[in-house]
């Protein structure tokens, strides 16, 4: 099973990174987890989707969300909602049909505050609701308190937390499977 890891956040060291590198390593040896960041991926240009004209990053992006048999988002939350660079990277799929169209989804969420991003997770979810994707309804993670659950390299330390997402990809897993 192939499944397209987007990462929301362009910050190096990022936390939704070490969310999908954990959720990687905790993935079944049948899981493909591919991890995308975003920084090649332009501003959405409404006139260049029209005429089907996609720039590179755009392009990729595109490739690998057709070859994906599901996507999985972790993202941080940024003013209550998801970070733009997610937002715009979203916009390059959008269509009739869209690229996300039936797509299985999933989402993470992280944020250094209590309630670990959850905004940002409801706002993913009408988007991507709206993009025609499948936004499963596994329970929600969002990964709280997050400065605190990895080490300086991206090492999950917090074993509640690598409880919780194991259980996550799991039930992500099988969901799609």
């Amino acid at each position: 099973m192939r499944i397209l890891g987007i990462c929301g956040s362009l910050r190096d060291g990022a936390y939704s990174l070490f969310v999908l590198q954990a959720l990687k390593a905790v993935a079944s040896p049948a899981t493909d987890l591919n991890i995308r960041r975003l920084h090649d991926v332009p501003m959405f240009g409404p006139d260049d989707h029209a005429k089907r004209n996609f720039p590179p990053g755009a392009e990729s992006l595109r490739e690998q969300v057709i070859a994906a048999d599901a996507i999985l988002i972790a993202t941080p939350e940024y003013n209550h909602s998801v970070p733009g660079a997610l937002k715009n990277a979203l916009e390059w799929l959008h269509g009739r049909p869209g690229l996300l169209e039936d797509k299985p989804a999933g989402m993470v969420s992280t944020a250094p505050g209590p309630h670990g991003g959850i905004n940002a997770q409801h706002a993913l979810q009408l988007i991507l609701t709206s993009m025609g994707a499948k936004a499963l309804s596994l329970p929600e993670i969002a990964v709280n308190d997050v400065r605190n659950k990895f080490d300086a390299g991206g090492a999950l330390t917090d074993e509640p937390a690598r409880e919780s997402l194991e259980a996550f990809m799991k039930a992500f897993e099988a969901s799609i499977s």
